[in-house]
Parts: C-alpha cells; structure tokens; sequence
C-alpha cells in the first residue's frame, strides 16, 4: 500500500491534482516492471480503462486506486494506492493597510496566520532577505508577499499591501444634543 498526498487549491475543497509517478517511485519497482493505475481492481485485473500519470481525484479528500505490475507481459500483482487531499491554510489571502504618510518609519505586517497557531506553519517572505518569520517590519509601502506552508506541506500566497494615506479632514461636525441619546458625528474625507 501507497499513500500519496496531495494539495487542493482551495478553490475546489476535496480534490486535488496527483502525479502517479509519485507512487510509482514509492513503489520502488525494478527496471523490468512495468505499472498501469486503474480506478477499480476489477479494471486492473482485466486491464480496461486504463488511466494517465496525471490524474485528479473523482472522490473527495481520500480515494483508491489500483496499479497493475507487470513483468514480462504478465501480471506480477497489484497494488493499492491511496489518494489523500489536504487543504491549504486557510488564511485571508489579500489585505490592505493604510498607514499615515507622515508618519512611516517602521511598520509590523503579518502573514495572517492566528496567534495561537503560528508555530504549525512556515514562511517565506518574497522579499530581498526572504525573510521566514510569521510577522515582518516594512519601512516602504508596496506589495509584500508571502507564502504560508502547513504541516500537510500545502501552500497558499498572501499578500499585503502597504498603502500611503494622507491625515483625513474633517468636512463638518454635527452634534445631536438635548435629546434621550446625544451623539456627535464626525464627517471626513
């Protein structure tokens, strides 16, 4: 038995894209065996359907498959190969952040991972540094990005972006007053 994981793209949860040859190098076979994937055993035994490397899975998040070996033309046996999707972290994959024109010195962004869970994932900031820590300090605006790797060896890429903003003025103030609930609003561009 093979176990090969996989990664969705987080777009289609449960099914991911395999390359059999994967399994075909865990396998370990020797250089006279030949190896054909079938969907079902029976499929295997009587050699129908046979599938491409490539194959992404019909099963959501766990399937079988069964690769035929064969030597000399005959069958030699047949193996299980089991298809595991993971899914990638699930973080906010784009944020913006508007900081203070005049006031830029020095600015902490994150790769968007929870506190609690920072240490289940790795980093790889694509800065000049390539930087591998889960919060980083930026003196400049622009777009940084990041890639954030689980456990299961699934990626996603998030970016920050880092925007200058000038200070807000205040168009009007208009204050509610001598009723049950006061309030005061403040308008601002």
């Amino acid at each position: 038995i093979v176990n090969i994981n996989g990664c969705s793209d987080g777009t289609n949860e449960g099914f991911a894209l395999f390359d059999l040859n994967d399994a075909t190098i865990e396998l370990a076979l020797d250089a006279n065996a030949t190896l054909t994937y079938y969907l079902t055993e029976n499929d295997a035994l009587n050699e129908l359907n046979p599938l491409g490397i490539t194959f992404e899975n019909t099963l959501p998040f766990n399937q079988t498959l069964f690769a035929r070996v064969e030597r000399n033309n005959q069958c030699a046996g047949i193996n299980i190969v089991n298809l595991i999707v993971n899914e990638p972290p699930d973080i906010e994959t784009e944020q913006d952040i508007f900081i203070c024109a005049d006031v830029l010195n020095s600015y902490r962004i994150s790769a968007g991972v929870p506190e609690g869970e920072l240490t289940n994932f790795t980093y790889e900031w694509q800065t000049p540094e390539k930087q591998t820590t889960p919060v980083i300090e930026v003196s400049e605006t622009g777009s940084y990005r990041v890639i954030v790797t689980n456990g299961d060896g699934c990626s996603v890429e998030r970016t920050v972006n880092v925007n200058s903003s000038a200070a807000a003025l205040i168009n009007d103030i208009e204050i509610r007053d001598f009723r049950q609930n006061n309030s005061i609003t403040i308008l601002v561009s």
